[in-house]
């Protein structure tokens, strides 16, 4: 753990505390925004169109990706001026710029955050327009480690209070690799932030892996809702995105990257497909004879536990330890 850092202020004018902003111009009262703990940050935020949000410090929320333009209207109404990314998933600038706001994107995996990484948070943090919503995808486990590690790299929050944003965000103890970047974040010296050079951009490359894995999560959560809606149940859209969910996993296989990954990589990854195979099988035959997908639910327990056995032994890794990353 790093020694107690003592809350500190960001660079340039003084930062008014953002809900007590909010609560000036009438915002937080009418909009169904709720700040749980006000002047108490962090703290979790009640948002109608935001999951998993949370007030870090006076200037930075850390949440879930902005899906639609009511979210991003949400944004707009907290006063966010800047969106910053740590997703895989290529940011939606235009959108941002149309409720006046900018993106810059930083993109992580789930097995930690480098030193190189850290620093361009920090210079983000530090620089950009505030306040800033900072996101990941769901919200509880990148984008909760960057927010907390980069302020308290800057001297905005206390060790403490860096493990009370992964608390609040529900970040997995089984992601090591960002409880390290955390647990081992030490205050970065302005000097070094201020010769750091750094560029920030709205859309960053993305590993071919990190998109198609991008692709993988979306169309996997997008599966989950059409079998768990229980009005508007239809097997032959169970079937679809079964059949679209699999596709993924074949495209991953043929990425040059992936074929040099272990052959347990692959193992898991054919189970999948042979997974996924069987379920839309099951599905079309349920539209057919007009019968229950009962037998589904266990495809779906078995390729969420096939997700997680590799993600614990190839993207759970901690940076730099030792395990089966190639």
């Amino acid at each position: 753990m790093v020694a107690s850092i003592p809350r500190g202020r960001l660079d340039g004018p003084a930062v008014i505390p953002l809900c007590l902003c909010l609560i000036a111009v009438g915002l937080l009262s009418d909009s169904g925004i709720c700040i749980q703990q006000p002047n108490a940050a962090p703290a979790k935020v009640s948002t109608s169109n935001l999951k998993n949000v949370i007030q870090v410090h006076d200037s930075l929320f850390s949440g879930a990706l902005p899906e639609n333009e009511a979210s991003f209207a949400e944004l707009k109404r907290l006063g966010v001026k800047t969106i910053m990314s740590v997703d895989g998933m290529i940011p939606n600038v235009a959108l941002a710029k149309q409720y006046g706001m900018r993106y810059v994107h930083l993109p992580l995996g789930y097995d930690g955050i480098s030193k190189q990484r850290a620093l361009e948070i920090a210079f983000a943090i530090r620089s950009i327009p505030k306040p800033i919503y900072l996101h990941c995808h769901h919200g509880k486990h990148r984008g909760a480690a960057a927010a907390a590690s980069g302020c308290l790299s800057l001297g905005l929050i206390s060790p403490e209070e860096a493990n009370r944003v992964l608390n609040l965000a529900g970040t997995n103890p089984g992601f090591r690799g960002l409880y390290d970047a955390v647990n081992n974040a030490s205050r970065i010296p302005d000097a070094e932030l201020d010769a750091s050079q750094i560029t920030l951009l709205e859309i960053s490359p993305v590993p071919a892996i990190a998109e198609s894995m991008t692709a993988i999560d979306a169309t996997w959560e997008a599966l989950k809702r059409e079998c768990e809606s229980k009005s508007d149940f239809n097997p032959i859209r169970c079937a679809n995105q079964s059949l679209l969910l699999r596709e993924h996993y074949v495209e991953l296989g043929r990425l040059q990257e992936v074929q040099r990954m272990p052959l347990e990589f692959h193992r898991l990854r054919e189970k999948g497909e042979s997974i996924l195979a069987r379920m839309e099988t099951q599905f079309r035959r349920s539209a057919e004879e007009a019968v229950p997908a009962d037998s589904t639910r266990a495809g779906m327990i078995a390729i969420e536990s096939n997700c997680k056995e590799c993600h614990t032994l190839f993207r759970d890794v901690p940076k730099g330890a030792s395990g089966p990353k190639p």
